[in-house]
């Protein structure tokens, strides 16, 4: 692949991660913030709060490498790195919560 498609790529990454972030996961965000702090049930307090710490870092080193990229420094790769896993770190982790609400229910 020549370096011109990788930017276009890279350009598309970062304008649909950030049109995501801010349209779904912000919105879902600041709905469940409340139900954070006042619910009963253990297992999604904790559960959320592992989200909400992934979404923290990812979205902050999301920041970083949208305005400074990754400069090939020690810094720069550790940012991308933890970009990388918290973000696949929040998949499961909120399927997991998820599957705990009544909506998702598979087993009876």
């Amino acid at each position: 692949i020549n370096w011109q498609l990788e930017r276009w790529m890279l350009l598309i990454h970062m304008l649909v991660g950030t049109t995501l972030f801010s349209a779904i996961v912000g919105a879902f965000w600041r709905s469940h913030r409340r139900l954070l702090v006042k619910s009963q049930k253990t297992f999604l307090r904790q559960t959320g709060a592992a989200i909400e710490y992934l979404l923290c870092l990812c979205t902050l080193s999301g920041f970083y490498l949208f305005f400074f990229g990754n400069t090939g420094k020690a810094l720069g790769y550790l940012i991308q790195d933890l970009h990388f896993y918290s973000s696949w770190l929040l998949a499961p982790l909120v399927f997991r919560h998820a599957l705990r609400w009544s909506l998702l229910k598979l087993r009876k």
